[in-house]
């Protein structure tokens, strides 16, 4: 009895040891298995990200600077700079072009359906929110610009139409910030860095 005993825990020991080892395999293969589709999504999603994104995200950004740079900025500071000596009429022009611009980059991003190119859910989140944020910054812009360009047009003070504009230009900051901030996230995710 003791003899048989004996044998039958053997054989219970054994298909312990071969289930475990069948378990461990199985979920081995099944993490590993997994861990591959994730490596193998990133680095596609990596490639499509460098080769057909990033140069137009790119492009866009920089647009959006030039028109802030080169455009917003010295209109702006002829408002708040010598306010005797102010052409209204090529202001209101200046800013009618100005809203124009912002307008048709807040357009060239709505198109823009970056996200629908990536494969994962987290970057498909982040690169929409990217996508709201810079088209949130770009539509404040032109509210900004059209806003002085109508309080030019009704007669509006300097001083009153610099204060009007800047809760508009703030939530333009605020959600250009945003949208680099994510941007940054981004990059970091896929590794690149800034030159």
């Amino acid at each position: 009895m003791k003899e048989l005993f004996d044998r039958k825990w053997w054989v219970v020991l054994f298909s312990a040891v071969i289930i475990t080892g069948t378990i461990s395999f199985i979920t081995f293969s099944y993490n590993s298995e997994k861990k591959l589709q994730q490596d193998t999504k990133e680095s596609l999603d990596k490639s499509t990200y460098q080769k057909e994104l990033k140069s137009h995200i790119d492009l866009l950004n920089a647009k959006y600077d030039q028109i802030v740079a080169k455009e917003w900025l010295p209109a702006w500071d002829i408002i708040n700079g010598n306010k005797n000596n102010v052409n209204k009429a090529e202001l209101i022009e200046k800013m009618n072009q100005i809203s124009n611009d912002f307008s048709e980059l807040s357009s060239q991003m709505e198109n823009f359906k970056a996200e629908k190119k990536l494969q994962d859910t987290d970057l498909k989140k982040k690169m929409n929110h990217f996508r709201i944020a810079f088209i949130a910054a770009s539509n404040y812009m032109k509210n900004a610009a059209s806003s002085v360009s109508e309080d030019l047009s009704d007669g509006t003070p300097l001083n009153e139409i610099s204060q009007n504009t800047l809760h508009p230009l703030g939530l333009a900051d605020q959600n250009m910030v945003m949208a680099l901030s994510t941007l940054s996230e981004i990059n970091n995710l896929f590794g690149i860095t800034k030159k």
